[in-house]
């Protein structure tokens, strides 16, 4: 069962391991185009690191959050999953070294 704990309810030993990464994936496509990014979709819903999974316009198709307890993990992660994954063409990867705003949900005015 995997839970979703508001980040002011964990506790600092885990906040302070806590890496965020933000990786910017290239995946071939051809002709079945439709059928390639089903098979990569499924394949990220497998990885737990993976926390959100965006498919984007621009240089790119995909934009992940990875959260790693450290660098060798989220190495690991990235030579024995993410460039393993069939299709993959490129990975351009980010370090999140300061969280500037964090407002998970939808806004919604209340009048």
């Amino acid at each position: 069962i995997e839970l979703c704990i508001p980040r002011d309810r964990l506790p600092h030993q885990i906040l302070e391991k806590e890496l965020s990464r933000f990786a910017e994936i290239g995946v071939n496509v051809r002709l079945k185009a439709g059928i390639d990014q089903k098979k990569f979709e499924e394949l990220v819903k497998t990885w737990p690191l993976v926390r959100e999974c965006y498919l984007v316009s621009g240089d790119s198709d995909y934009i992940m959050k990875i959260v790693a307890e450290d660098w060798g993990a989220y190495q690991n992660f990235l030579t024995q999953h993410l460039s393993a994954a069939p299709n993959v063409s490129h990975i351009k990867s980010a370090l999140g070294v300061r969280i500037a705003k964090c407002k998970p949900g939808v806004p919604v005015d209340i009048e």
